[in-house]
């Protein structure tokens, strides 16, 4: 038996004349072996004070040895501002953390650590963070949403793994052993809505697809145990969505994903085949679908678009290196190369201009204003799962771009 959920995702709309504004971001979803990796999470310790955990890719951060230094040595900063809005000038609180580190060098792994700043419930708050590469001299700044409305919103909750550490991810494997730290101490219950991860991927840009308010059904209702503000260890046995709160008549609170094993890797025959969606006309798609070996049909298609092997296995780096990655930067509520971005992105590669003004977000590809360069815009929607849903505003202009987009791939 289905359980309806009594929640739903409003969507945001915005007039596609509205013209961004802002820096170009598009480093963010630009990432090469220079580009630091840090995660981040917010949680509310306290009703004045709360929490900004992170986690560095030690593996991304540059180790010089220093005169007189027997070890490499990487050093970082991270330097946080509070705001009350994205455009307000006064700042409530700010602080900078350097670190350094020589432990990881050769081990890698993440660098954890946390800042506490002061925001005051009830309210909501834009925190700006800064971080930064010393040795290197690159920056990575990233804008956190800070809701201290209520009690019962997902940065009142805690994800902790096996060895007691904050997490500063949703999505587990089934391997991962994870417990859930609830602000409020005296819930007895956390109750769990499951959802069975089966969306569809994005349609071509230039399909007429409109983008409605959203009712998701769960597949189960269960509830599990808090006892002093705290779960027991668990996993998420099943791929899907799974969303907690605190009471029933709630819909605030976290939620954690478990996708296919190796995410956001693209590692197994079908994910090869289902990615190529994109760039396969329906009758190409239907005749590997309906084989008995994928694989083969998945390597005669790109040898058969690409002319011969050695340029085929070029294409194929190129491709899947490209879903990786959206899946990297665009996962929401579904993997992130099904997604209208990630749709994009694979396509296209990575946009020259990127601005984002709540709530549109605009990727242009060529020089801004040129007549030859197009841009799309994303808006985004009110989602309880996620903050990173965002769906393209499509028009037939696209058309004539999405096949000339494609024709590099099938050449």
């Amino acid at each position: 038996m289905k359980y309806l959920i009594i929640i739903f995702l409003f969507f945001i709309y915005a007039c596609s004349s509205i013209k961004p504004e802002g820096n170009n971001i598009a480093v963010h979803y630009n990432v090469n072996e220079n580009t630091p990796i840090v995660q981040y999470s917010v949680f509310h310790k306290y009703d004045s004070l709360s929490v900004l955990y992170f986690y560095v890719d030690a593996s991304r951060l540059q180790y010089v040895k220093p005169i007189y230094k027997n070890n490499f040595l990487a050093k970082f900063s991270i330097k946080i501002q509070l705001f009350k809005t994205n455009d307000s000038k006064e700042i409530l609180d700010s602080l900078t953390l350097i670190k350094s580190d020589t432990l990881h060098y050769q081990q890698g792994g993440f660098i954890f650590d946390s800042l506490f700043f002061k925001a005051v419930y009830p309210g909501s708050y834009i925190l700006k963070v800064k971080f930064t590469d010393v040795n290197r001299k690159t920056d990575v700044e990233t804008t956190i949403r800070v809701n201290k409305k209520n009690y019962s919103n997902k940065q009142n909750f805690l994800v902790k793994n096996a060895e007691g550490l904050p997490l500063g991810k949703t999505i587990f494997s089934n391997n991962d052993s994870i417990q859930i730290i609830v602000r409020n101490s005296s819930s007895k219950y956390l109750f769990v809505q499951y959802i069975k991860n089966k969306f569809p991927c994005a349609v071509p840009p230039f399909v007429d697809f409109l983008s409605e308010p959203t009712v998701f059904i769960a597949d189960s209702v269960f509830k599990i145990k808090v006892k002093n503000g705290r779960t027991d260890f668990f996993s998420l046995k099943k791929e899907g969505i799974y969303h907690y709160s605190v009471d029933t008549l709630k819909v605030d609170g976290p939620t954690l994903y478990r996708f296919y094993d190796d995410f956001p890797k693209v590692v197994s025959t079908d994910l090869m085949f289902n990615a190529l969606r994109y760039i396969t006309s329906n009758k190409e798609y239907e005749n590997i679908h309906f084989l008995r070996d994928k694989k083969n049909g998945v390597d005669e298609f790109w040898i058969g678009i690409a002319g011969n092997a050695d340029r085929a296995l070029t294409l194929i780096k190129k491709y899947y290196t490209r879903v990786e990655e959206a899946n990297i930067f665009f996962t929401s509520y579904q993997e992130g190369w099904k997604t209208d971005r990630g749709m994009i992105y694979i396509i296209y590669g990575p946009p020259n201009v990127i601005s984002r003004s709540d709530p549109i977000e605009a990727w242009t590809y060529g020089e801004p204003g040129h007549p030859l360069s197009i841009t799309f815009k994303f808006s985004k929607f009110r989602n309880l799962f996620t903050d990173e849903d965002y769906r393209l505003n499509r028009s037939s202009f696209y058309k004539t771009s999405w096949y000339n987009a494609l024709e590099p791939w099938r050449r």
